[in-house]
């Protein structure tokens, strides 16, 4: 009884730490005993840095020896950013995307320019994706989501940052699950 006590005191502790945050957690992440939230980063804009959530996920990548990703879709200046890393030999990188994101790279050929340069790092899965994250170095980046009223996902409302290594651990095999079910990113992929 005493450890069960325990554990709640401590999952309460990590839904305090992320407050507002927790309703914004994509389902996936919410299988995570919450306890383990409990020393979680969380970057939310303000009105003074209204981007403050995509600026540090930046800086992470930045900063990273390491990267694997899994997404929906990608920021232009993270692809800029990463396919910089890549050719400059200081950044190992592989990453799923959802398929239906490559009908955005087929329409705007200045977007998927710095994808060329990763492309054979790249993993497309033929479905939907549930979930945006970085896993860089020994840290996973979790986007944080709200819905509109029909239930379907709008813009990050954030970005959860965490070193805890049962979140770590989580989110790489939530990755290689879904790396096992794509397929490599192949040059006619890009062509209509």
């Amino acid at each position: 009884m005493i450890t069960e006590i325990s554990r709640s005191i401590e999952a309460t502790k990590g839904v305090q730490h992320l407050g507002k945050a927790v309703e914004w957690l994509p389902e996936p992440v919410q299988t995570i005993d919450y306890c383990h939230f409990k020393d979680a980063r969380i970057t939310l804009p303000t009105q003074e840095n209204p981007t403050a959530a995509f600026d540090q996920g930046l800086d992470r990548i930045r900063d990273a020896n390491v990267y694997r990703g899994l997404t929906q879709n990608s920021l232009p200046q993270y692809m800029r950013a990463i396919g910089d890393q890549v050719k400059a030999d200081s950044l190992e990188f592989e990453a799923v995307i959802e398929e239906s994101f490559l009908d955005v790279l087929r329409n705007d050929r200045e977007r998927a320019d710095p994808w060329s340069v990763i492309a054979d790092q790249v993993w497309v899965y033929d479905g939907h994706v549930p979930i945006n994250m970085h896993l860089i170095d020994d840290i996973a980046l979790i986007w944080l989501c709200g819905e509109d009223e029909d239930g379907n996902e709008v813009v990050p409302k954030g970005l959860l940052e965490s070193e805890n290594p049962r979140v770590v651990s989580w989110a790489e095999s939530f990755y290689e699950e879904y790396v096992d079910a794509a397929r490599p990113l192949t040059p006619d992929l890009f062509t209509i």
